[in-house]
């Protein structure tokens, strides 16, 4: 097949102009079709353009949603278990440190519970002590039953023996006591010390409602909630039709409306295997119409971040891992579900190849099956090109 035929012998300037101005279209066209991949594509003048099968990334088309949030949070929630509140120790953007008092409740009945306790354990001391003071050496205070020559007593009488005996046993008893007043201590102890709240992290009380008891849906209610100031992280939800997609380490890019242009980078750090109840999202998933149980997932922000803020409404855009057999997405032909592309052999033939294709973005077609790298591809195919057919170097088919 020839793109453009014409008489050598009675060439016009006419028909040169023609023919060459159709041929920089077509190249032009082809030009803007072949993206990343047109410094390696070889230019004809028959409007077929020649690239090489390469190595390299597919952009994924798993697009999720989610807010920026603290990298470490810490809520405080009202827990009537503990007895009633006493109090909020803490402000609205008061700064603490690991350890600070955030809350109190009534703490009467356990300081209560913890002297009786504590009192236990010194009743089982003292007892310990005046039977290893003086329960084993009473019980062998009997006389003797035998003399040596010079008068000596040695050995004792059955009676001396199982007193002692009664007497040791009665010990290892009270240590058993002792064991049991010392755990009744340390459960009375840590519930004493549950009545006050302490924070498990450092960073700004950002939220405080001391009402909460006061209302009769406060059970479960947030008391105080504080955020660190160690960097940001994305929250959110991926439906179960996009979790087989992700995977913890997988990178992704970040985007913001705030900022247009401005990308950051990031990685799953947590993909939760288990779903939420009821359905509830932190951050919508892609496909947002999807009714499907979802699953929260964070994703840590490896650059710097300092111009995002807690609470943002974020895009991201979760990368394919590893290189990855691509060819430009113009070259993939498909008939009848199949795929194809024509590869230029050695001899500079066409052929026609079926192929398997993997992901593609705007630019690139993934190949897992069919090609191997470095071969030759026809990146804008037609419908007249045929099996076999040479394809010159200058440009021109036969």
């Amino acid at each position: 097949m020839k793109k453009f035929s014409f008489d050598k012998g009675n060439l016009s300037k006419g028909k040169i102009a023609i023919g060459a101005g159709a041929a920089a279209l077509i190249l032009g066209v082809g030009g803007m079709l072949l993206n990343s991949f047109s410094s390696d594509v070889e230019q004809t003048s028959s409007g077929y353009q020649i690239a090489k099968v390469k190595s390299g990334n597919v952009a994924s088309n798993t697009l999720l949603t989610g807010q920026v949030a603290a990298n470490r949070d810490q809520y405080v929630y009202l827990d009537a278990s503990k007895g009633d509140l006493q109090d909020v120790l803490v402000n609205v953007g008061d700064y603490v440190g690991v350890g600070t008092p955030l809350v109190q409740y009534q703490s009467q009945n356990a300081q209560l519970d913890y002297d009786i306790a504590q009192r236990a354990v010194n009743k089982v001391d003292r007892q310990i002590y005046t039977a290893e003071v003086y329960g084993i050496e009473a019980a062998s205070g009997s006389t003797a039953v035998g003399t040596d020559a010079d008068g000596s007593g040695y050995g004792y009488s059955a009676a001396t023996g199982a007193a002692q005996q009664n007497a040791q046993n009665s010990l290892y008893d009270l240590y058993d006591s002792r064991a049991d007043a010392v755990a009744g201590l340390e459960k009375a102890g840590n519930t004493l010390n549950a009545t006050t709240v302490y924070s498990s992290i450092e960073g700004t009380v950002v939220e405080v409602n001391r009402d909460v008891a006061k209302s009769a849906t406060g059970a479960g209610q947030v008391l105080v909630h504080i955020v660190s100031e160690d960097g940001l992280q994305v929250k959110g939800d991926v439906t179960e039709y996009t979790l087989p997609n992700i995977a913890k380490g997988q990178k992704v890019k970040i985007t913001s409306k705030v900022f247009p242009g401005k990308t950051w980078e990031g990685e799953f750090s947590y993909i939760s295997n288990y779903p939420k109840n009821g359905g509830e999202s932190t951050g919508a998933a892609a496909a947002t119409a999807d009714s499907g149980a979802k699953y929260p997932y964070n994703v840590s922000i490896n650059s710097d971040a300092s111009e995002l803020k807690q609470g943002f409404n974020v895009s991201m855009e979760v990368q394919n891992e590893g290189k990855q057999t691509v060819v430009p997405i113009t070259a993939l032909v498909t008939e009848d579900e199949k795929h194809f592309v024509w590869v230029v052999d050695q001899k500079r033939k066409a052929k026609k190849v079926q192929v398997t294709i993997g992901s593609a973005d705007a630019e690139n077609q993934a190949i897992t099956a069919g090609l191997k790298e470095g071969e030759q591809v026809i990146t804008n195919p037609d419908d007249q090109i045929k099996q076999g057919q040479e394809v010159d170097k200058d440009g021109e088919s036969n």
